[in-house]
């Protein structure tokens, strides 16, 4: 038996119509209208401020005369305005104002020892719950040994829950020997 190959068969071509469409062209759109106020207006007319991004290039830090003198003037400020109303006034923060409340209630020797001693808010509040006779000492061992704040306010605290002597703790936690003399309550 042989086997006989038959010819393929071949499928009849079909055509098919071929339809031409052209796109639209384009119509570009209408910028929409701005409703625009007139204080926005009077906006965009004023030149922009290049505003500075760090809190240390915007405002220099308060200390020594500049604290003394901030603190002046918030004592003359602070009469029947809120602490928004204070900090616009004095172009600052709403924190720093908040500190200089508290700073406002520092007696004059602690205001004397920021000028002279060229202290911060935050040594000056430090060093405020100590005796008289500690506080120019303590003043001048924060310049030189660069205490962290929180030592002296923990002291302080410890002192009042009476849990230590201004004496015993100065010489424990700070390796500061002053007299005993001078850490007697003045």
């Amino acid at each position: 038996m042989e086997v006989v190959q038959s010819p393929a068969r071949k499928k009849p071509v079909q055509f098919v119509p071929i339809w031409i469409v052209r796109k639209p062209t384009l119509v570009p759109k209408a910028e929409p209208v701005k409703k625009e106020t007139v204080i926005a207006r009077a906006r965009s007319a004023e030149p922009h401020k290049n505003v500075t991004r760090t809190r240390k290039e915007k405002n220099p830090p308060l200390r020594g005369t500049a604290l003394n003198e901030a603190i002046r003037r918030y004592r003359e400020i602070k009469k029947g305005l809120t602490q928004r109303e204070i900090a616009a006034r004095m172009d600052c923060s709403d924190q720093t104002v908040h500190m200089l409340s508290k700073c406002a209630s520092l007696p004059d020797d602690v205001l004397l020892l920021i000028e002279t001693r060229h202290l911060s808010m935050q040594a000056a509040l430090a060093i405020a719950p100590f005796p008289i006779a500690v506080r120019p000492k303590l003043a001048d061992s924060i310049g030189h040994h660069a205490f962290p704040m929180w030592q002296l306010e923990y002291i302080a605290l410890l002192v009042k829950r009476g849990q230590g002597s201004w004496h015993g703790l100065l010489k424990e936690r700070l390796e500061l020997v002053i007299p005993v003399e001078d850490t007697l309550e003045s």
